[in-house]
């Protein structure tokens, strides 16, 4: 598999595209994606600093979307196992990979 063009993803998410929408297409996992924004490929989401609750409600408004863990954490800029302790709390079962916090 080629890597994919990271100007032309780039900018389709600054067209207004969501990062599960870039990702579903130019076929790229989440953890791509957050390794080409720690390689300063792609700017980082723009998300204010938000309350927790404002979090939790977020996160679970994705869930609902039947976003993945990864793609959620991708999505918001936030580490897997931030997504999981949110996802416990709202009784959702986490995938043991991304439990540790």
């Amino acid at each position: 598999m080629t890597a994919p063009d990271w100007e032309t993803v780039r900018m389709s998410y600054g067209d207004g595209h969501s990062v599960r929408e870039s990702c579903e297409k130019f076929r790229i996992t989440p953890r791509a994606w957050q390794r080409a924004v720690a390689r300063g490929d792609l700017p980082a989401p723009e998300i204010r600093a938000l309350q927790p609750s404002e979090k939790r409600a977020l996160i679970d408004r994705l869930f609902q979307r039947e976003y993945s863990q990864a793609m959620i954490a991708a999505e918001l800029g936030m580490s897997k196992s931030t997504v999981s302790y949110h996802a416990r709390r709202f009784g959702i079962p986490v995938e043991d990979a991304f439990a540790r916090r």
